[in-house]
């Protein structure tokens, strides 16, 4: 998995009209998984630009709805230490992100927030600031890890939603989403979208422009979901057109 996170920039008014370009920073691992057998984890972030970054970082737990929006909240299940950080231009320096909770029987679904903080002189400057925040997923492993979704298909307009229930004791990456209409293994077409997580006991629907195509009678709607890293594949009930 490559190390570089690309994170979110978020715009910053402090007053003024000056503004400064954003800091650019790296953080390894961008994902971190904790388990009863590797309860702590280290985290490096790695200050790239060209002044002192500072940081702090927080731990959240992690739902999504069904529409994909995250539902975050403050945590004490996920200990950061240290969770303010100052670090030279060039320089490196390390967290340690653990937990001192048991094994779950469902997998605990957390995200570590990096987020830059204002330049002391900017502050006191007045200048406008584009700072940026890296989300990190954090997964807590389950007494018996077990990935699996239920998958449904249906056209709504112009577009089809295929929608995942995640219904095993652990996340599922979905790498790509294949929507097919067609008869007897024949394929008429299909159109491909990127998938995203989908976390346990959580529900999730990814829409597919269909680009005018439709579903004619008689024919098969299927959804394909290719999960992350090669890994297994789960194909949708076959639902028929009418």
């Amino acid at each position: 998995m490559r190390a570089w996170a690309v994170g979110m920039a978020i715009g910053l008014t402090i007053a003024g009209r000056e503004a400064r370009a954003e800091s650019s920073f790296q953080v390894n691992p961008t994902l971190v998984s904790l388990s009863k057998e590797s309860p702590a984890h280290a985290v490096v972030i790695t200050n790239h630009g060209s002044e002192a970054l500072r940081v702090q970082v927080n731990a959240t737990t992690w739902r999504e709805d069904a529409e994909g929006v995250m539902q975050l909240a403050p945590t004490s299940d996920i200990v950061v230490r240290p969770s303010l950080l100052e670090i030279e231009p060039g320089r490196s320096k390390t967290l340690r992100v653990g937990t001192t909770l048991g094994t779950p029987a469902v997998e605990g679904s957390y995200r570590l927030f990096v987020e830059q903080l204002p330049d002391r002189r900017t502050v006191e400057g007045g200048k406008i600031v584009v700072l940026t925040r890296i989300g990190v997923p954090v997964f807590m492993a389950p007494t018996k890890a077990r990935q699996a979704v239920d998958a449904k298909v249906a056209i709504a307009g112009t577009r089809a939603v295929v929608e995942v229930a995640g219904t095993g004791t652990q996340h599922v990456k979905i790498k790509t989403i294949v929507v097919r209409a067609g008869t007897e293994g024949q394929t008429r077409w299909e159109r491909r979208v990127v998938g995203w997580y989908v976390l346990p006991d959580a529900v999730r629907k990814f829409p597919v422009d269909l680009g005018g195509e439709t579903c004619r009678a008689g024919e098969v709607l299927t959804a394909q979901l290719i999960s992350d890293d090669d890994g297994p594949t789960w194909t949708s009930a076959p639902r028929r057109c009418e």
